[in-house]
């Protein structure tokens, strides 16, 4: 630093004064005598006049003092501006590496940060793979669908990080809630299903029974129908009445012509004729033998389950025909 004219002393104050003061002005008299008020105003005087002294000699070293300031301060400035010069470069230098530093930095944060949050929302995705649409799941093939999803996703320290744990987890009660799901639905599932078939089996039964009724009323028709017809087959043909021939005219009148005498010989003659007549009972022909299908028919006539013979026949023939449901008919007839 250049040497300036001003040149700055520090200012001192000899203590010593203040020690003699306070010796010679230890005692203080009593004001109320004119000798002591004396005394007390004499030593007012030198007080002051110290002090006045001091004042003054501080007051012309102040002046000098704040003009050696001033141009201190001048030359402070230069001197900082020039070191600052001098600083500029390598402030800058350190500046920009820290620029990068912090820019980096806040990258490295934001990279974090970001992914952070992709793993959270992952993490969250593996979650929301339990929920279904709005309309629920519809069959158990979904939730089975849904399940292997789950299975395929890989929790690996490389992927989730410090989050693995936390993932894993995630994905183990998603497996639980999409399981609890499946076996509820299977259940559904199996009841809707057998209900179904229930249903379907009823409307079988019910078509079958519908069907054999049918049938039945038709056999029943048919049956009562041959019945009647057979019956009607197995009932004697009335005898013709015997017709019995006119005489002829020319007899009747000769008859008629007759005298009593001559009526009463011819029927003389006439009896006498029949009598000398051999009479030849007729011989009756042998019955037939029984065919298969009537002695079958008298047999379950013979059972007692039917009141007339007709009845058995018409049984024998449904047998032969199939007609009866479950039952088969192996003989020959």
């Amino acid at each position: 630093m250049a040497e300036h004219e001003t040149q700055l002393t520090p200012y001192e104050i000899d203590a010593s004064k203040v020690a003699e003061l306070a010796k010679k002005y230890k005692d203080v008299p009593d004001a109320n005598t004119k000798e002591g008020m004396e005394v007390i105003k004499s030593t007012l005087q030198d007080c002051r006049a110290i002090r006045k002294t001091v004042s003054d000699s501080f007051t012309a070293w102040k002046k000098k003092y704040n003009s050696a300031k001033k141009v201190g301060q001048a030359t402070v400035d230069k001197f900082v501006e020039d070191v600052k010069a001098i600083e500029g470069p390598h402030v800058a230098a350190k500046k920009a590496v820290e620029d990068r530093k912090a820019r980096e930095k806040e990258a490295r944060d934001r990279a974090e940060k970001e992914r952070i949050q992709n793993t959270l929302f992952r993490i969250n995705e593996i979650r929301n793979m339990r929920i279904t649409s709005i309309g629920g799941w519809t069959n158990s093939d979904e939730i089975s669908d849904r399940i292997l999803e789950v299975n395929d996703v890989t929790i690996t320290e490389e992927a989730y990080a410090e989050y693995k744990g936390r993932a894993q987890e995630v994905r183990d009660e998603t497996l639980k809630v999409l399981d609890d799901a499946l076996t509820a639905m299977l259940s559904q599932e199996k009841t809707a299903r057998l209900q179904a078939e229930k249903e379907k089996e009823q409307a079988r039964i019910e078509s079958e029974q519908s069907e054999t009724a049918a049938k039945l009323k038709a056999d029943m028709e048919e049956f009562e129908r041959r019945k009647a017809e057979f019956e009607k087959s197995q009932k004697a043909p009335e005898p013709e009445p015997e017709t019995v021939a006119e005489p002829d005219q020319s007899i009747k009148e000769h008859i008629e012509n007759l005298s009593d005498k001559e009526f009463e010989s011819a029927i003389e003659e006439a009896e006498s004729f029949e009598c000398d007549q051999k009479i030849v009972e007729p011989v009756p022909e042998p019955s037939p033998e029984p065919t298969p299908e009537e002695e079958a028919a008298q047999a379950i006539f013979d059972l007692g389950w039917f009141d007339d013979h007709a009845t058995a026949v018409f049984i024998l023939e449904a047998i032969k025909g199939g007609n009866i449901p479950y039952v088969t008919y192996d003989v020959n007839l």
